[in-house]
């Protein structure tokens, strides 16, 4: 079976679909209900535990950043500058804020 892509499954079965999965013995160990079809591929990512943003926030998120690098008023910021500006502001950020 071809692998879903993470905007099929959205459409299919609306943006709750999250798989969580545990480490043991060197595996990747999904003890979750799903009731994704058969064959089905999914791509796992680490959790952020800081990160409490909801798919459809982040995809917000994600086309603001779009429109800004699109913008003409856009400045050219080299990336340690950023991401080093967006560290400060990830430890002055108060937690679970």
């Amino acid at each position: 079976m071809m692998p879903h892509s993470t905007a099929t499954l959205r459409q299919r079965y609306g943006e709750d679909v999250v798989l969580k999965a545990k480490v043991t013995g060197g595996r990747l160990i999904v003890d979750e209900p799903t009731d994704l079809p058969e064959g089905t591929e999914i791509s796992l990512v680490p959790a952020d535990p800081h990160d409490a943003m909801s798919v459809s926030e982040r995809e917000r998120l994600h086309g603001q950043i779009m429109e800004a690098i699109d913008s003409p008023e856009s400045e050219d910021v080299d990336s340690a500058t950023l991401l080093a500006e967006l560290g400060a502001m990830r430890a002055e950020a108060p937690v679970g804020g």
